[in-house]
């Protein structure tokens, strides 16, 4: 009788760590940085980031957080499953900026993701077209 107990409460433990691990298995987390892309550039430290999230392509929410002195930031206990998908948003300087869509591959838990801004000016010297469309 006491073996049969203790046989169940291992059984028991067995399962539940296996729940558990597969709970944590689905958790991953976007880590990401600010870059000043101008040249003698300010600081990025301080800036609120949101992750927006989306699943099967329509937004269900989002979180901020602020970037620390280097201009990095971290998003965690995020989905990995395969129908999520993340974008990252701010404005610097008045200026918005987002990341390209971020999602996680088979087996990924960790993504990282690198924001280029740039300090605004009002030197029209500074400012090129790259690009231009007319229609």
């Amino acid at each position: 009788m006491i073996k049969r107990v203790m046989l169940t409460v291992t059984l028991l433990m067995f399962a539940l760590a296996g729940t558990a691990l597969a709970a944590e298995a689905d958790q991953g987390a976007i880590e990401g940085q600010l870059v000043n892309g101008t040249n003698g550039g300010g600081s990025v430290a301080g800036v609120d980031v949101t992750l927006k999230t989306y699943l099967n392509g329509s937004e269900t929410g989002s979180a901020t957080a602020t970037t620390d002195a280097g201009g990095k930031f971290i998003f965690d206990n995020l989905s990995t499953a395969p129908e999520y998908s993340y974008d990252i948003t701010l404005v610097y300087q008045e200026a918005e900026y987002n990341s390209e869509r971020l999602s996680f591959d088979s087996g990924q838990s960790n993504r990282s993701v690198e924001v280029t801004v740039y300090d605004s000016t009002t030197s029209p010297e500074a400012i090129k077209v790259a690009m231009a469309h007319t229609v």
